[in-house]
């Protein structure tokens, strides 16, 4: 696995937002998407970087990441459930990295009417 660095976080923040704006790409592109996801959590969980990152730079993840779970539907037209089922028994993701599991993710009753949440505090819950 590559080692990143923090200071690449924007640039992969640059390239979320590119794949989350255009969600009509194909499979691997989104496959590609979900692993983007993956570098800018484990540089945000990395205890060995520094954790300088601006409250902007952390929004605007949480907003990407807000019109992924709000558009999962499209996203999955285009990635199907048996694409990511397959992408998940090859590489055995972690249940924090909810993206990989957006076809087995429901929206539960409660936040129909209650404050929305993130994905991740859905995972967490």
């Amino acid at each position: 696995m590559q080692t990143r660095s923090i200071e690449e976080l924007p640039k992969l923040v640059a390239k979320y937002r590119g794949y989350i704006e255009d969600p009509e790409g194909n499979a691997v592109e989104l496959l590609h998407m979900f692993l983007i996801r993956d570098a800018i959590e484990a540089l945000l969980t990395d205890a060995r970087q520094p954790k300088s990152i601006s409250s902007e730079l952390h929004r605007e993840i949480k907003e990407l990441d807000d019109t992924l779970w709000h558009q999962r539907q499209l996203f999955l037209e285009v990635i199907t459930p048996m694409l990511l089922q397959n992408a998940r028994r090859k590489r055995r993701f972690s249940r924090d990295a909810w993206w990989w599991y957006l076809d087995e993710l429901v929206e539960p009753k409660a936040e129909l009417t209650a404050q929305r949440k993130t994905p991740r505090e859905k995972v967490a819950a």
